[in-house]
């Protein structure tokens, strides 16, 4: 995982939050079987690779009833849109059922070259407007 400047460490962290009570809100009445952890600011919950090591990525969702990983979400920053976290990206989308990635807005293009060998099913721009995140689902085709 790469380094972040302060500044982003702040967002990057206040839009897990977010998307813990708005996106990834499990347990919830139509999914009491599912449920969110997040790694960030501490780790909750790691996965464990078939090369027997642990990761934390930013959101996990699981599934309660068979410990299976339905979702996992990564919330990247200006800073850590490179190679190194692409790697961790197409690591992750081979461990749950459902990938998604949260990106900066304005940054498209450089997802865009990062991913090209990723299945990722959803990707999401994101921006800070007055206190607020707005996001935007987004189609990237290569």
């Amino acid at each position: 995982m790469a380094e972040r400047p302060y500044e982003e460490l702040i967002i990057h962290d206040k839009l897990i939050a977010c998307l813990k009570q708005t996106v990834y809100r499990y347990p919830n009445e139509k999914y009491p079987y599912l449920k969110t952890y997040t790694n960030h600011p501490d780790k909750q919950k790691g996965i464990y690779t078939i090369n027997g090591e642990y990761h934390y990525p930013d959101i996990v969702v699981i599934d309660l009833r068979n410990e299976r990983v339905i979702m996992i979400a990564e919330v990247e920053t200006i800073s850590t849109l490179n190679e190194i976290e692409a790697e961790e990206w197409k690591n992750f989308s081979t461990l749950s059922l459902h990938f998604a990635l949260f990106y900066p807005k304005g940054y498209e293009f450089k997802i865009r070259q990062l991913c090209k060998n990723i299945k990722i099913d959803s990707f999401l721009e994101y921006h800070e407007d007055e206190g607020k995140f707005k996001l935007e689902k987004k189609r990237i085709i290569f």
